[in-house]
């Protein structure tokens, strides 16, 4: 069991590439031809990375690899820009190999969350890959997930 924290993120832009449900490949091997092209990047914020999930109303989704940039970056050729709204997140980690990513958000989303008294908004979902992440199946790899709430839902047991 974890205990979701809660933070509040203000706006920011990812530029990276992606990969849709309708791609052929896997989000693995997105990352593997994204991780050459990162000095084609300006205006780069910092040396994390993200893994950013865009759900859309129909249902299907998109997943970037990307970086925190200025607003004016450029976006190079083959890349995708995404503005990523001021939100309030809960944040949990997800410890070890990759594979285990859906699990850890399942769990999230079944069990932490209730558990906290948060509620998940629709909004977008990422993951922040920091200096903790060791390598995609190294056991002691740590990636941030970072899941929309409502806030609000925090207060109803006044």
């Amino acid at each position: 069991m974890q205990t979701p924290s809660l933070v509040t993120r203000p706006a920011f832009r990812v530029i990276g590439m992606q990969w849709q449900q309708s791609d052929g490949g896997t989000i693995a091997q997105l990352w593997t031809r994204f991780v050459p092209r990162i000095p084609e990047i300006q205006g780069v914020q910092s040396a994390n990375s993200y893994g950013v999930c865009d759900a859309h109303p129909d249902g299907s989704w998109r997943y970037i690899a990307g970086l925190e940039v200025t607003a004016d970056a450029a976006v190079p050729a083959g890349m995708v820009a995404i503005d990523i709204p001021a939100q309030h997140y809960a944040v949990v980690e997800h410890h070890g190999p990759v594979q285990g990513l859906p699990d850890t958000f399942r769990s999230a989303y079944t069990e932490w969350l209730p558990e906290a008294g948060l509620v998940a908004v629709p909004g977008i979902e990422f993951e922040l890959v920091d200096a903790r992440f060791l390598g995609p199946e190294h056991p002691d790899s740590v990636v941030e997930l970072y899941i929309p709430v409502n806030m609000d839902a925090t207060d109803d047991d006044a």
